[in-house]
């Protein structure tokens, strides 16, 4: 799970908004922190600029309602519509994205950094995480995220291995290395365990997991082009990318929502929004040159032949 460049968000961006043509009865409506007014049924969601008034929402009311009865369909058209309308918000113009946005071989390793600061975290939170719900009385919810934890543990190891396979000192490079984005990105990650409603973390969850699937396999095969032929250094972009396991973990976090109560279905659809929104904030990449030095830097010996 890793954040990832305006140009990747560019490129995958069109494939987020996929609507259907026809409504049906169950609708969720929910007022995002910027204006937009999401509003989702069980088969499309819709984005309006509540700001606007009554000329952009016709006759869509502008105040929350989320239904009290579970509804997986509902949920994931949530969900995918406070995602989405944070990459909207964030969007850039093609030609106003700089050449530091072009994706090279330093730009993959100064990711796999921010991949293992978000990586690193993920299972400690998660039972902190656990352990707040459970002492809220919510022992069933505690025990999803105790096996989300489990599912994530030792997934850091993969970085460090394929920083060491690029010639890299993985453990020292990314003792120093540390970027402010994906620092961030755990800081919020924990106040929001911290909140009054725990729950909303899992938000957090759903939007690193949903941003991983935009790496698809023609994305990945991208990427892998640029690692010097006879390398396998993409073993975490294999697990944590669309190629992986994580289009089911998606589902499992989607379907557990579902059945939250409205309130917390709220608060983890809002998380989404602020993750994202987060997420794709800036671009704290040093660029190629940078790179090359702390790579000098910690170059360990020749990278070892693909096994």
């Amino acid at each position: 799970m890793n954040p990832m460049s305006i140009a990747w968000r560019r490129f995958v961006l069109a494939a987020l908004i996929g609507l259907a043509p026809a409504w049906a009865a169950a609708e969720e409506r929910l007022l995002l922190p910027d204006g937009t007014l999401l509003v989702a049924d069980t088969r499309q969601f819709r984005l309006f600029d509540a700001r606007r008034g009554p000329a952009q929402l016709g006759s869509v009311m502008t105040v929350d309602r989320l239904t009290a009865a579970p509804n997986l369909p509902l949920t994931q058209q949530l969900l995918s519509g406070a995602f989405t309308a944070a990459w909207i918000g964030r969007k850039a113009p093609a030609d106003t994205v700089p050449a530091t946005q072009q994706y090279t071989l330093q730009r993959y390793i100064h990711s796999l950094a921010s991949s293992y600061e978000t990586t690193l975290a993920t299972p400690v939170v998660m039972r902190r995480l656990a352990g707040r719900l459970r002492a809220q009385g919510q022992p069933d919810w505690a025990k999803f995220c105790d096996g989300v934890a489990g599912n994530e543990s030792g997934h850091e190891d993969e970085l460090v291995l394929d920083l060491n396979a690029l010639g890299i000192d993985g453990p020292a490079f990314l003792k120093a290395v540390r970027p402010p984005s994906a620092i961030a990105l755990v800081a919020h990650f924990n106040r929001l365990v911290d909140g009054e409603q725990p729950v909303a973390a899992l938000g957090y969850v759903y939007a690193l997991q949903r941003s991983s699937l935009l790496l698809d396999k023609k994305i990945t095969e991208r990427i892998e082009a640029l690692i010097p032929a006879g390398i396998n250094a993409s073993r975490s972009l294999r697990t944590h990318g669309g190629t992986g396991d994580n289009a089911r973990h998606v589902a499992e976090t989607e379907a557990f929502i579902s059945q939250l109560p409205p309130a917390a279905r709220r608060a983890v659809a809002l998380a989404v929004f602020e993750t994202i929104t987060l997420m794709t904030a800036g671009d704290d990449y040093p660029g190629d040159a940078a790179v090359d030095r702390l790579v000098a830097s910690f170059r360990r010996t020749a990278p070892p032949a693909r096994p």
